[in-house]
Formats: C-alpha cells, structure tokens, sequence
C-alpha cells in the first residue's frame, strides 16, 4: 500500500507544522507499506519544529493538541495487474490520530508557569545623578541585562524589549542565539530545548544592548529619552510580572555669549522747553545723541546640536512710576537656525517715527518729572529694583554645533524720565539662554550690557559789560604805567642802574700802578744812559 503522512494536517501552511521528521525536517512523508496476514508498523523519528513557535505560543494554553493523518491507496503500479484497483468503498482509506505537546508546568490565571524572573542591568556610563550625561560622542552606550529564571517552573513568555526607538546593536553571549520579531524586541533560543523564549528554572540569558553615542546625539530631541528595557513573563502576578530599567538621557550642551554697547557712555542735556515730540530724533529726547545699542552673539559651541532653546531679552524699559525709560525702538534677532520672538507691543510702543522730517508724524506728550535737590540720592538704573523691567522671549530651534545667534537691541534714553540735574548712573540689557530636557544643564549662557548715562549742567553765559563801565580800567591802566616810568627815571638819576663792577675795575687797576711805581730801583751814575 501507498501511505501518506501528515504529521500536523491541522496547520494550512506546512511551513508552520509543529511536528516535523528528523530525517530531513518536513512535516509530510509518502511511503510504501507491505501488507500481510500479520499486524505490521513503520516507525518514524520526529520532533517538535521549534521555528513554528512564537512568543505567543505558550501565553493562553499549557497543551497542544496535533492531529496527524495517514491516507492509503495501491500504488499505481499494482493497480495495473490487479483485478479489482479499487479499494472497498465501505472502508474509508484515511485515518486520524491525535496527539499533544504540554508545556510541563501548571496553567497560571493569565496562561503563564509558575516561574519567577529575575532582571539585572548595568550602565557603562556611570553618572553620580539618576540622569546619563552624554558628553563624549565617540564609542557606545552599553547597556548589560541579564534575565535569570528562579523557578520553580520553566517560563516560555519571558520578553525582553528595548525601549528607545534609536540605533541599536544587539548582542547575546549566553544561552543561544537572539531573533528579532521587530526593532526593538529580542528574543532567544533556549539552551537545551531550542524552544522560543524557554528558560529552565535556573537558566539564565543575557543582553549586550549598544547605543552609538553618535546617534543618540544626532536624534536628539525636545522630549525626555529612556534607555532601556521592560521584561515581561514569568509569574501570574501582574505587580511582579513586568519589570522594567531604564534611565534618562541628558545631553551636555555649552554655548558661549558676548554683547557690546554703542556707545559706552553718553552724556545728555535735559531741557524743559517743550512739553511733547513728534519723532524719536526730537531736539527734546536729545536728537540722534541719545540712541544707544546693544548687541549680543550666542554660539553654540559644542558637537550636539540644540534642537530647541529659550533666549530672553530684558530691560529696564519704564520708571518706577510707568513712564518711558529705556525706550526700545527696533529689535532683530538673527541666526543660521530659526528665531521667532513675540514682540507685540514692546517694540515702539508709542509708535513714533524715527525721523523729525518724515510726513507720517506723531505728537506724544511728555511727562517732565520735577527736578531733584542735587544733595539728594542719585537713582540707578543698572538692576530691576527701582525700575520695571520688560522682556522678549525668542524661540530658537536646531541650532546646530557652532551655529550663531545674533541679537540687536536699539533704544533711546528717555530724557524727560530723568529727575537729576546731576545725573551720573548707568542703564543695562541682558539676555539668557536655556534649554529643556534632555539637555544639559538648563540654563547655559547669560550676558549683560551696561552703558554709562551722565547730564551735564550748560555753562553760564558772561555777562556783556556796557562801553561806559570800560573808562575807569583804561584810566587806571595809564596811570600805573606814568607811575612806573617816574620812579624809573629817579632810579637812573640817582646812578641806581650804573655799574659798579666798572667801578671796581677801575680802582684795581689804579691800586696796581701805584705799587708797581713804588717798587722801582733809582739808577746809578754808571747806569745813567750817555748823554747825546
């Protein structure tokens, strides 16, 4: 007779037959049986096909049943020579027999053996705060999960998923080989049985899970990361069947910030003469000579890129009182990345032109705050204690490693505000910069700008002297010089300006004539020269 085998005739895709020969690992077999008087038998060697077995095979039933189906007919070479080719129709040429596989441990409330996981991880980069702080981007995040089975019974449901969405590299170095059903679940042979997922009271498997620390930084985003895992199977207690380890990524950003004034100082000249302007280069406000601007540059400076930061610009922009004080007339903001700031109604908030000659005029009074007694205290303006302080808030998304941010801030002092005759103070801006998680740290880079405000009090002007009130200096002129020049002439007169070193020489020399003649010899008769 000429029997066929279906070792699983239940399963439509033969590809997924739970029982398979040994032989050569498929689930179908046609062969020849000889018949005779006696009762005969074929044995065959098979074995469970353990890639037909998925993680959810085992998680709803401890049991399995497999119906196996054996048909028979003669073969086509003996139906040539026989009488009657036909089998007996009363007799039915297929037979059925069942069998099934056990899982070998009791049936938990939730379909899982009573097995007890133990989960243990370690972190290559080590950090003193529960966060991982990323600084260098070369080499790998390592993470070491090991998944032990306590028993008493075995566990076939025991998963382990990796939870970032990122590069990852898997490695397993004991208890077979891992299988990956998706991106993020991994699986493993057990040892012994080969089966999914079983793991043996006692056995254990173990992870190698390694981020690049490249691709990390490079998918770095607004929201909070986790590395890790959640290990699910194991006992019918829910609380103790999902495990989970993970830790929190933080990026190490820097960025570096600098900012100028122009000027540096500035002195004004507050009049009263007029109680309004019409533009912001009024004679009133102190024309052009009373512009200030401040200019700041954030960089980041470091190879992980900022995909979102917060940069806030603030100055003491009225009195204590309300009025104008450091009045903000244009602001920009620039970078190779995006910035959108919300400057409504804080950039030239009394909408006055810049220009005195320009058509589009607008006539804003001025509060003149009375001027203060020079003995009192003078204000300052360098902090947000006697002033209210304004801000602009400016969002800033990826800025890439060495990527600038540029800030120009152009104001106007606002004379009439300033009470001091006196004045000698300063007025400032400032900007800062933070981030969100998983950056770090928050706050990264803070400036501040100062410039020197003093007033100047006008010289007075000298009084014109009438030509009349001129005689008395002119008389008194002439008669001190007809005065010094009589006491001049009695001077020389009286031989006051004759000199007496002549003098003096003179007498010197007569005193040495008159010794020279008294020390010369008589002469002799014998020394008398002949007489001719």
């Amino acid at each position: 007779m000429e029997v066929k085998l279906n070792l699983d005739s239940g399963t439509v895709e033969t590809t997924r037959n739970r029982l398979i020969f040994m032989e050569d690992s498929s689930s179908e077999r046609i062969f020849l049986h000889k018949l005779t008087h006696n009762e005969s038998c074929s044995t065959f060697d098979v074995q469970v096909n353990v890639a037909s077995l998925s993680p959810d095979t085992f998680s709803q039933q401890t049991d399995f049943p497999i119906a196996l189906k054996a048909s028979y007919d003669f073969p086509a070479s003996h139906k040539s020579i026989i009488v009657s080719p036909v089998l007996s129709p009363l007799v039915s040429p297929v037979v059925y027999a069942t069998c099934k596989l056990e899982t070998g441990c009791t049936i938990g409330t939730n379909g899982n053996c009573n097995s007890r996981l133990e989960l243990k991880y370690s972190y290559s980069i080590e950090s003193s705060s529960e966060p991982l702080i990323l600084e260098d981007l070369n080499g790998m995040l390592t993470i070491n999960a090991t998944v032990l089975n306590r028993g008493p019974e075995p566990t076939y449901t025991a998963t382990l998923t990796a939870d970032a969405t990122l590069q990852l590299l898997k490695v397993q170095t004991i208890a077979g080989v891992i299988n990956c059903t998706n991106e993020n679940t991994l699986q493993y042979q057990g040892s012994s049985s080969g089966i999914p997922n079983l793991l043996q009271p006692g056995d254990q498997c173990r992870f190698i899970l390694d981020y690049p620390l490249a691709e990390l930084a490079r998918n770095a985003t607004d929201e909070q990361l986790l590395v890790g895992g959640i290990l699910t199977g194991g006992i019918t207690n829910s609380a103790e069947r999902v495990q989970t380890f993970s830790r929190p990524l933080l990026y190490k950003v820097d960025a570096s910030s600098q900012g100028t004034s122009q000027p540096n100082s500035l002195f004004y000249n507050r009049t009263l003469g007029q109680n309004f302007t019409t533009s912001l280069t009024d004679p009133v406000l102190g024309g052009r000579e009373t512009d200030i601007k401040h200019m700041y540059s954030v960089e980041n400076i470091r190879a992980i890129r900022i995909p979102i930061a917060t940069l806030v610009f603030k100055w003491p922009g009225r009195t204590a009182g309300g009025l104008p004080l450091l009045y903000l007339y244009e602001f920009q903001c620039t970078s190779d990345a995006s910035c959108s700031c919300n400057v409504m109604g804080k950039v030239n908030s009394l909408q006055l032109p810049y220009n005195t000659n320009t058509s589009n005029k607008a006539n804003v009074t001025l509060n003149f705050l009375p001027e203060e007694n020079e003995a009192e205290n003078i204000k300052t303006y360098g902090d947000c204690k006697d002033t209210i302080c304004e801000e602009i808030r400016c969002t800033v998304e990826d800025l890439k490693s060495f990527q600038r941010i540029n800030l120009v801030a152009k104001f106007k002092l606002w004379i009439p505000s300033l009470p001091q005759r006196k004045l000698d103070s300063s007025v400032f801006s400032s900007i800062s910069l933070s981030v969100r998680p998983p950056l770090h740290p928050l706050q990264l880079a803070e400036s501040k700008v100062i410039t020197r405000v003093s007033a100047f009090t006008a010289p007075e002007a000298v009084k014109e002297l009438s030509p009349l009130g001129l005689w008395p200096f002119i008389a008194s002129a002439v008669g001190g010089f007809v005065l010094l020049l009589l006491a001049v002439l009695t001077l020389w007169k009286c031989g006051f300006f004759e000199s007496k070193y002549k003098q003096k020489t003179a007498e010197a020399k007569g005193k040495l004539a008159e010794a020279a003649a008294y020390t010369q010899p008589v002469p002799t008769d014998d020394e008398q020269p002949p007489k001719k």
